[in-house]
């Protein structure tokens, strides 16, 4: 039988689980938005100073502290909100925009955005049926931008690096640990919910992908590469980790 417990922190409970190693050599905690996992040596005791309970409980402010931000990061993570109600909001462009949801004679879910998201839905849907159509049209929308705003730095960029390599294709990712590949089929590959992200994000991964058409690796030469295609590539990046890192992605250790 697998070994659970719960840490309690004042009025929350967070349920983890113990996975004990051979190859551990002391304990540490991996946290994900999911789960809390305990990785403990075999012979860790079942009780007194030396087990798993007292290990958390001199880590559980920490253990708490990360777990939320974890959860809060996940919940920020998905590219459409969770309400569909007038007010809601929704990232784009490294802007939180305000949805103003109509009902209107309308045969699909119509999508403007001036300044904000004006949104006319088709009148007498069942709400199940309203937030399925919002979500797929927001999904379709999405992405139509960041692949037409991929293909236009891609293109920019890469008539830089050579005239021939302007219509090197581009195609949209949806990557767990990455926000971009050069395939070594000559594809562009970017992460679809970059368009979220503030646009010189975008532009800075577009450009990165542009210079591993040159150099497969991250070596000197590569780095050469992105800095004659894009000066100011460092400040850029920085905005695309800074936004990156609000949203709390990976695994947190202990």
């Amino acid at each position: 039988m697998p070994e659970t417990g719960a840490l309690k922190v004042g009025d929350t409970v967070i349920p983890y689980r113990v996975r004990r190693s051979p190859r551990a050599t002391q304990k540490r905690v991996e946290l994900t938005p999911a789960e809390v996992l305990v990785i403990a040596p075999q012979n860790t005791p079942p009780d007194g100073p030396g087990s798993v309970e007292a290990f958390l409980l001199k880590k559980r402010r920490a253990i708490y502290q990360a777990f939320r931000e974890l959860q809060r990061g996940e919940a920020r993570r998905d590219a459409l909100p969770q309400s569909w109600e007038r007010g809601a909001k929704l990232m784009y462009r490294g802007r939180n925009l305000m949805l103003e949801i109509t009902e209107a004679d309308v045969d699909k879910v119509t999508i403007r955005c001036p300044s904000r998201f004006h949104v006319e839905v088709p009148r007498g849907l069942s709400p199940a049926r309203r937030r399925a159509a919002l979500r797929h049209a927001f999904n379709a929308w999405l992405r139509a931008r960041a692949l037409k705003d991929a293909r236009h730095f891609c293109a920019r960029y890469a008539a830089r690096l050579a005239p021939e390599l302007a219509d090197t294709p581009v195609a949209l990712a949806d990557y767990q640990d990455m926000w971009g590949t050069c395939g070594k089929d000559g594809v562009l590959r970017i992460h679809w919910r970059l368009i979220q992200a503030p646009r010189v994000a975008l532009e800075y991964v577009c450009a990165h992908e542009v210079a591993h058409l040159r150099h497969r690796h991250h070596d000197p030469a590569f780095w050469q590469v992105l800095g004659e295609l894009m000066p100011d590539w460092e400040a850029a990046k920085e905005v695309l980790e800074r936004w990156e890192t609000d949203k709390f992605r990976g695994v947190r250790e202990f």
